[in-house]
């Protein structure tokens, strides 16, 4: 059964939340995601390394404006009811 997840983000969150968990006001605390080594910037090309741990048997897609985001669902829905998993890597902003 093919599946979809979502999973883009700037940093490594988990260290963060930890470090702030145990030193809440520590120097780390105002420390960047940079500073700390966390962050996934530039991100990652994650349907690129998708598509190759699936040995290429995946449907990939990159979405960086909202024009091109109904063709590459349209796409990926096509993909799926074929039966082969989709991976689209959406690039959004925040507050849109």
């Amino acid at each position: 059964m093919a599946r979809q997840q979502l999973i883009t983000r700037p940093g490594w969150n988990a260290p963060r939340k930890s470090l702030l968990l145990v030193h809440p006001d520590g120097e780390g605390s105002k420390a960047s995601n940079e500073e700390i080594n966390i962050s996934l910037d530039p991100v990652p090309d994650y349907s690129g390394i998708a598509k190759a741990a699936a040995g290429g048997e995946l449907f990939t897609a990159r979405v960086e404006k909202a024009d091109e985001l109904e063709k590459a669902l349209r796409e990926a829905i096509e993909a799926v009811h074929g039966g082969t998993t989709a991976v689209l890597d959406c690039k959004v902003a925040l507050g849109c």
